[in-house]
């Protein structure tokens, strides 16, 4: 499944209708006949029920025109107001305008005198509101009468069903400046598009589906940059564990980390990697905090140095340690002291295997970031803090365009990149592949859940799976273990995100629906 940018859609439907010849009609008529039936489903409506449908101007009006014929057909009482004169129509709204009077619905047109009288009844007596006021062509602000319609639509808690997208937003960056719908539901057509995983826009959009409305799969293949993440993409990465395997075999994984007061971020990543199924674990730890030792007894543990933090002489010896290992995360509860992030660049510099790099190893690297370029094997998993002082963007740059960001990055330093957050993405810098998670979540938001993260996708580098691969792979775990564990504890913390990590990759093997995004 993709997701499609604003003008990646435009195209889209260009080559479909321009080059194969497809025509426009069909690929609107198949958009509203398949939003028709998905309402009567999803809305269990029964003929004579009243369904308010509301159009706008252009191609997703006409996309309502088609909906509001279809409801009529199944015996619904339709409500349709167009809320701009026939005349201001687009090319195939105009035709389903015209094929609508000719059923004999009673349009609403502005021009009426009664217009606003008449809409405020039948949104009171409607038990649906079907909102296909604007599409993805939206941009700026919705005004005047559109403006007022939204807000009286979303004043009256009506469930709402959006046609694409809910009208009034950005159709790639989610952002709203004036009015916007907010929807129950939305049934999106061909592809899923940007503004349904950012946060404003998964608060407007509701519930996503995405209709297959006839354009080729080859076509969407062709165009698309970002793939989202899925039970079915990810389940065919997941490594098949061989009964007849040693531990060795499984993965062998040094978890680089802690400091005085962060010994927790360390035990954590290391249970995540061994929950995921990685056959053995060292923590390597400063020697003043190996006391975490009897809180995690699956792990072994050595000493890096003395002292409190990890230093340059705990570096060297760590250097010659990891030739045994198939993946090291370096990072969690590692602390900022000035020693210590030279001691992540020299492990860094002076080894190739695989490697996560996360919390304060990733600061550690600002301003050294040329050192470790090309480094292919490697994860980076930022949070917007962290990338922040990676690049010197504000958070506030970071939040408004992520992916953008994060894709300059990655392909500037040729390494992997997942930048954490609501709907996080994963981004290759080799082959400027980008993954989206479908998941928004409070569950991962606890102190811990990043540590936890580190270990789950080491455990897949470990495996000999790529650096892409591990991340994406491990980010759907991750999110699927937190929403597992928010089902057994209200307040979900990062223990128990580990311990529902071997349940969510069942649940993936078994091809279970998670729900993030339905098919309509």
């Amino acid at each position: 499944m993709y997701v499609l940018s604003s003008n990646q859609m435009r195209e889209a439907d260009r080559i479909a209708i321009s080059e194969l010849g497809i025509p426009s009609l069909s690929l609107m008529e198949n958009a509203g006949r398949i939003a028709a039936f998905f309402s009567i489903d999803m809305w269990k409506l029964k003929p004579k029920e009243k369904v308010l449908v509301i159009a706008g101007k252009g191609n997703n009006g006409g996309d309502a025109y088609v909906c509001a014929r279809f409801l009529q057909n199944q015996g619904l009482e339709v409500f349709f107001f167009s809320l701009f004169d026939p005349s201001l129509l687009s090319k195939d709204a105009l035709i389903q305008h015209g094929i609508l009077v000719k059923t004999g619905l009673k349009i609403k047109l502005p021009s009426e005198s009664d217009f606003m009288e008449s809409f405020e009844k039948s949104l009171l007596r409607s038990r649906l509101v079907v909102d296909g006021i604007f599409g993805t062509g939206f941009k700026g602000k919705a005004r005047d009468l559109p403006s007022e319609i939204i807000e009286r639509v979303n004043a009256s808690e009506k469930p709402v069903l959006s046609l694409d997208i809910a009208s009034g937003i950005n159709s790639d960056s989610g952002s709203v400046d004036g009015q916007a719908i907010k929807a129950e539901s939305t049934v999106t057509f061909g592809c899923a598009k940007k503004c349904h995983f950012t946060v404003r826009g998964k608060r407007h959009c509701g519930n996503l589906f995405v209709a297959d409305i006839g354009i080729p799969e080859f076509v969407l293949n062709k165009i698309h940059d970002t793939e989202l993440l899925t039970c079915d993409m990810v389940k065919n990465i997941l490594p098949k564990r061989d009964d007849s395997f040693h531990k060795n075999l499984f993965g062998k994984i040094l978890i680089i980390g802690g400091s005085t007061g962060m010994s927790g971020a360390p035990v954590l990543s290391g249970k995540g990697a061994l929950k995921t199924g990685s056959g053995y674990v060292t923590l390597a730890l400063p020697s003043n905090i190996t006391q975490v030792s009897v809180s995690f007894p699956e792990a072994t543990y050595l000493a890096s140095n003395e002292g409190p933090f990890i230093n340059l002489e705990g570096a060297k010896k760590l250097i010659q340690t990891l030739v045994k290992y198939d993946a090291v995360v370096i990072g969690p509860g590692i602390g900022r002291d000035p020693e210590t992030a030279q001691a992540v660049i020299e492990i860094l510099l002076k080894t190739d295997i695989p490697a996560v790099v996360d919390a304060d190893a990733l600061r550690a690297l600002a301003g050294s970031l040329e050192k470790i370029k090309g480094r292919e094997n490697t994860v980076l998993t930022p949070h917007a803090g962290e990338f922040s002082a990676l690049t010197d963007l504000s958070v506030e740059e970071i939040g408004e365009n992520g992916k953008e960001h994060a894709l300059n990055f990655a392909k500037k330093y040729s390494l992997t990149v997942h930048l954490k957050g609501p709907f996080g993405i994963v981004v290759c810098g080799k082959t400027l592949k980008t993954a989206q998670s479908p998941v928004m979540d409070s569950a991962l938001a606890t102190a811990g859940s990043g540590d936890v993260l580190s270990g789950i996708i080491a455990s897949f580098l470990g495996r000999k799976i790529d650096a892409y691969q591990s991340a994406s792979t491990g980010v759907f775990v991750h999110a699927l273990a937190g929403i597992t564990a928010k089902k057994l504890f209200h307040g979900v913390i990062a223990s128990d995100i580990c311990q529902c990590i071997p349940q969510a990759i069942n649940e993936i093997e078994r091809a279970a629906d998670f729900g993030f995004v339905g098919s309509a």
